[in-house]
Parts: C-alpha cells; sequence; structure tokens
C-alpha cells in the first residue's frame, strides 16, 4: 500500500471516530489533484452514522470518488436526519441518479441548508430533479451545481423553481452548457422571484439573446445582489440590452459598484481614474468593446446622479 493511500485510509477512520464523538465538523475531504479514498463503500459506511447522528452540522467530502450508489446512501440517510446542515460532494462522480436521491433527501423535515454539488455530471436529467424539488418547502438556501453539463432543458426546470421557492438564495450554475433559451428562463425568474440574492450564470454560451431577456428580468426584479455573467458570449448587443435593464434596477447597481467598480467609487473625485474604471468594467464582461463599455458606465453614473 503507497503511503498516500495509507495516510488517506487513516483519515477516514479518523473521520469516523469524530462522527462517532460528536463533532460539529467532519473533514474528509482531498484535492482535485489528489482525491480522497472515500468511494461507494466508504459512503456507505459514513451513511449510516448519519441515520442516528444529532450532532453533525458540516460533513465535507469533497474530492472524492463517490458515485451515484454511494449518494443513494447518504440521500437515504438524509431523510432521517434532521441535523446536518451543509454537504460538500464536489469534484466526484455523481450523475443524474445520484442527483435524483438527493433531491428527493430535501423535504421539509431535513435540515440541509447549503448543497455543494459542483464539478459532477448530473446533466440536464440531475438539474431537472433538483428543480422539481425546488418548488417544494425545503431549508436550502444555498446550491452549488458549477461545472455539471447543465444545458438549456435543466436551467428551465431551475428557472422555473424559482417563481416559486421562497428559501433559496445562492444558486451558482457557473461552467455549464447553458444558451439563450436557458437565459430567457432565468430573465423571467428573475421578475417573480424575491429571495434570490446570488445567481452565477459565467462560463455558459449565453448570447445577446439571452442577455436581452435578463436585462428585461433585472428590471422588474429587487432582490438579487450579485449576479455573475463574465466570460458567455453576449457581445455589445448583450451589454447594450445589459445596460438598459440596469438603468430600472437600483438593487443590483450598489453592490456590482462594489464588485466590478470598486475604482468607480472615487471616479468624481479623482477623474483620471476613469480609464482605469472602464478596462475593469470590460475585463469583467469579456467580449464587450470598449466603446459599449462606456455605454453602460454612462448608464450607472446618469443613474447615481440622479438618485
Amino acid at each position: 500500500m503507497n503511503r498516500r493511500l495509507e495516510e488517506a485510509l487513516k483519515g477516514f477512520r479518523r473521520g469516523l471516530k469524530e462522527i462517532d464523538e460528536g463533532k460539529c465538523e467532519v473533514n474528509f475531504s482531498g484535492s482535485r489533484r489528489n482525491k480522497g479514498c472515500i468511494c461507494d463503500e466508504e459512503a456507505g459506511q459514513i451513511a449510516k452514522k448519519l441515520v442516528s447522528n444529532t450532532t453533525l452540522k458540516v460533513l465535507d467530502l469533497f474530492a472524492n470518488y463517490i458515485g451515484d450508489v454511494g449518494v443513494v446512501h447518504l440521500g437515504q440517510a438524509l431523510q432521517g436526519n434532521n441535523t446536518l446542515a451543509s454537504l460538500r460532494l464536489g469534484a466526484n462522480q455523481i450523475g443524474s441518479a445520484g442527483a435524483e436521491q438527493l433531491a428527493l433527501a430535501l423535504l421539509p423535515s431535513c435540515a440541509l441548508s447549503s448543497l455543494f454539488l459542483s464539478y459532477n455530471q448530473i446533466g440536464d436529467a440531475g438539474a431537472v430533479h433538483f428543480g422539481r424539488a425546488l418548488q417544494h418547502t425545503c431549508t436550502l438556501t444555498s446550491l452549488h451545481l458549477n461545472g455539471n453539463q447543465i444545458g438549456d432543458v435543466g436551467a428551465e426546470h431551475l428557472a422555473c423553481a424559482l417563481q416559486f421557492n421562497t428559501t433559496l438564495t445562492s444558486l451558482w450554475l457557473s461552467g455549464n452548457l447553458i444558451g439563450d433559451a436557458g437565459a430567457a428562463h432565468f430573465g423571467r425568474a428573475l421578475r417573480h422571484n424575491t429571495t434570490l440574492t446570488k445567481l452565477s450564470l459565467n462560463k455558459n454560451v449565453i448570447g445577446a439573446s439571452g442577455a436581452e431577456h435578463i436585462g428585461l428580468g433585472l428590471q422588474r426584479n429587487t432582490t438579487l445582489l450579485w449576479l455573475w455573467l463574465n466570460e458567455n458570449h453576449m457581445g455589445d448587443a448583450g451589454a447594450e440590452h445589459l445596460g438598459l435593464g440596469l438603468q430600472h434596477n437600483t438593487t443590483l447597481i450598489m453592490l456590482w459598484y462594489v464588485i466590478c467598480f470598486v475604482v468607480c467609487i472615487c471616479v468624481s473625485l479623482l477623474p483620471g481614474l476613469q480609464a482605469v474604471a472602464l478596462r475593469s468594467f470590460s475585463k469583467c464582461f469579456g467580449s464587450i468593446s470598449y466603446v459599449c463599455t462606456c455605454a453602460i458606465y454612462c448608464y450607472y453614473i446618469s443613474l447615481n446622479e440622479n438618485q
């Protein structure tokens, strides 16, 4: 047995002991370069302990080899556990079947508030299961689905759920395959949702048409604070649509000054920093030209002056 595997197995046994000792947080994680040793069988052993556990609040299983079989065990255990609040299962080997079991576990009696499932392979089918679960009462406030091969079909079901869900505050969908059709559904969801404060759609394939729908959604939304749209394919036309949307949105603007335009806060005092601020804005949106960047920047400045 090589030394790294031996150390990983020691860590696994130590983690099981910590659960038995009543620890509130237990870490079984590896890294994306050096994964842990937990496979489906080990996940089953952890699940057995969760059924009767009343102290564990955070369980970190990031970067292991857990597949759908192991997640079935964990999902079933969650249905009988009303203590665990945060579950990290990112960078494993979980597909749509595992996602279905986790979605079924999100019952009103489940205490889970944060689920990290990024960098798996749940696809559209897995996203559909979560979309259905989120339409019903649950305690989940943060759902991480970055890098999961989710396309427009999965985006449609997740966006539809946002129109009914009243608990989710953060939805992370970076690095998926969401295009204009999926973005249009999120645009419509933003008109009706009153709880979501963070939405990550960066590193997808959203174009100008999708940006137009998101811009229209922003005109009606009053709760979203953080919105990531960088590294898409919106171009100048998409930027114009977003700029028009931001003219009528006073919630997102203030925080976007903090996120993307820290320099802009000082523009009125130090006009020489204007060019730096514009370059920062352009970098944030990637493909947007400098001219269109100036246009949206002017929207911000003019609106700020009118307040």
